[in-house]
Parts: C-alpha cells; structure tokens; sequence
C-alpha cells in the first residue's frame, strides 16, 4: 500500500509541472489540464482553481449566489422582480460552464466569452419597419355638380358633414402627403400638410354650429366669372365679399373638401362660408389650361347683394307700387333708401332713380325738389 501511493503521488507531482508549463500549446494545455485532474481524481485531492478558467463546480454556486443578490438589489431599486434564474449546464471533461438562463430584457447577468459580465443587458436590434404600401380605396362615383346643393348640406349639419367627408376621402391620403384623386385611378396630387391637414378640418368641422342656407343667384353666377373686376356690371354688394377657388376638383364635394381644408393657408380663409351672416352667394366653373378634364371652381360670397336691374332710368309716384320694373330698381338700391323712398311713394311723391352709371346712381325727389347721390366709392 506504501509503495502504491508513493507512484501515485510522484505521478501527480509530474502531471502537475506538465499543466503549469507556459511555452505548450493550448493543445498540450488542455490535455495536461485533463491529466492532472485525473491524477488528482487517483489521489483523492481537489484540483487547484486555474485563472484563465471561468469556475469549478464550487467557484460557480458562489458566482450563482453573488448574482442573485445583485438582481434582488436592483429589484429593490426598481421596484419589480427581476425573475433571474441561474444554472450550472454543460458538463464536459471534468469542468463546469455557467449560463445565464434569464429571459429579463431590462437587465441581468450576461456571458461574454469566458469573461464573466454583471451589468445592463444589450437591448436587441429591432429590424427597421417596411414602408407601409399604399392600398387605393375604390373610386367614387361622378359626384354632384351642384356646388350649392354640397355648400348647403355642410352649412345645415357641419358635424354630420365631416363624418361623410372623413369616410369618403381619409383613406386617399398617404403617409407622403399625397392625395390621390378619387375618380381618376392615375391622378396623384402633393399636398402641404396631407392627412393631418384633412383630419384638423374635420375636428373643426364636429364643432361648427349649422347656418342658415346661402340663396344662390344669376347674378353673382355671372359676376363670379370676373370677380372683382367689373363687379358693378352685375349688382351691388354691402358687408362681407369674398371669392374663393378650387382647383382641379372633378366635382362639387371635391370643391368644398379643397375650400374648407385650406392646404397650407393658416389663415383658413376658405371657412369663411360658414358665416352666418352671409345670405347670398354664385359660382362658375373654369377649366384648366393643362388639365382641360380638370375643372376649377370659383365661388363669390355676398352678406348682401342686389342685382343690377333691366331698367336703369324710371320714374314713378304713387302707391302701391305696380310697375315691376320700378320696383327691382328700388329694391336694388341699399339701405335704408328702399324703405325711405316708399315712405315718400305713400305720401304720393314722385321719385326718379337713374342708374345707368352704376358708380354713380341719383335718385329725385320731384315733389319736394331733393336729390342723393350713391355712389360706389
């Protein structure tokens, strides 16, 4: 028995020189490593700790325990459990590897390499999002042509107008800030604020009060054409006037959508056929030169309008009044001088109203000799 553990504690002593050797390999390495474990196995001795290797199976339960304290420090701090779970796996030739089985995304323990990593995990790379392809809804059908009947419509019920206007057009705007026309499949158009600009004018739209209808007339039809110029041609107007255009709309919803949305006008302008005070209103179409399938419409607003009589030059006394000409001709005339002249009719005055200069309209007063002069200026 003596001379057994005599050979047995010499061949330990020389696997021992052979593992401790610094100019072998990394093969001879190992295999001397193996040696001398099964040298230290014969003897009944515990093998020295290596520094370049990660733990023994004993290095590895007090790493195990160190990092599970760590996490439930952290847990502390932040307030919620970690979850880590630590285990020994991948036993092969006598050692141990430690891995990390925790699925914590916010932090935990990682192995890098044979280096051992206590600290904040990696957030993992997301793969960039694919561009969303855009799907055109099916095209709408021809439309009205009555601008004033859509006009009308969104004036009686602004908020039920943009629940119609959201479910007819939302889906033909792009994430590009591209509108594609809904009756014309090739037809795409840039716009300034895109889909956002369309859903802040239905928001605005739900909180609208109705107004009244708007009378749609021959003459303002007419004086929509030239507006402003020549505007006293057709009539004469008082308080708020103003013109609005939609360009290469294919029909009359498409017209109020690009009026009531104002692309990349913050003044809004266009919303201004919402005022309760307007009472009058026409439009024309005009075609585009490089579109002529492409129409634009252009509407005139009025607070009040009257429109040029066929007379220009009458007289009358008396009343009531029976000549109908006569009468268009005073009621054209602004207020309050209606009123006032057929004060005086009833009275038996004889009054004469020439407006042939429509900047310079002169109504007579024959019976008393007074004159007033209107003029446009």
């Amino acid at each position: 028995v003596r001379v057994q553990l005599q050979l047995m504690a010499g061949f330990r002593g020389d696997f021992n020189k052979l593992a401790l050797a610094d100019d072998s390999s990394d093969e001879e390495c190992e295999v001397g490593a193996i040696k001398k474990k099964q040298a230290a196995k014969l003897a009944g001795a515990t093998p020295a700790v290596e520094p370049h290797k990660l733990a023994t199976q004993k290095g590895a339960t007090t790493w195990q325990t160190h990092s599970v304290a760590k996490e439930e420090k952290k847990d502390e701090v932040y307030g919620f459990r970690a979850g880590t779970s630590v285990s020994t796996v991948k036993q092969g030739g006598g050692l141990s590897s430690v891995v990390d089985k925790s699925a914590h995304t916010a932090y935990g323990t990682r192995m890098a390499g044979r280096a051992e990593y206590v600290g904040p995990a990696v957030p993992e790379k997301k793969p960039r999002a694919k561009p969303t392809r855009y799907v055109k809804p099916a095209l709408l059908g021809p439309g009205s042509v009555e601008l004033d009947v859509e006009i009308n419509r969104v004036r009686a019920s602004p908020a039920a107008y943009a629940e119609e206007l959201s479910k007819k057009f939302r889906g033909f705007f792009d994430d590009s800030k591209s509108f594609h026309a809904p009756r014309d499949a090739e037809s795409v158009e840039t716009t300034v604020e895109g889909l956002e600009g369309f859903d802040e004018t239905v928001a605005w739209l739900r909180k609208q009060a109705p107004a009244p209808p708007l009378l749609r007339t021959d003459a303002l039809d007419a004086a929509s054409q030239s507006y402003p110029d020549n505007f006293s041609d057709f009539g004469w107007a008082e308080g708020l006037v103003f013109d609005v255009t939609a360009h290469r709309a294919r029909a009359a919803d498409e017209a109020l959508l690009r009026i009531l949305s104002c692309d990349g006008d913050k003044l809004r302008r266009g919303r201004k056929i919402l005022d309760k005070k307007l009472t009058r209103f026409g439009y024309c179409l005009l075609e585009e030169r490089d579109a002529p399938s492409n129409s634009s419409f252009k509407a005139l607003f009025c607070q009040t309008f009257r429109p040029k009589p066929k007379q220009t030059h009458l007289q009358y006394q008396g009343y009531p009044i029976k000549d109908d000409d006569f009468l268009e001709l005073l009621l054209a005339l602004p207020e309050p001088l209606p009123n006032d002249l057929t004060r005086k009719l009833k009275q038996n005055h004889k009054i004469a109203i020439d407006a042939s200069n429509p900047d310079k309209i002169v109504v007579t007063d024959h019976t008393d000799n007074s004159q007033v002069e209107i003029s446009s200026a």
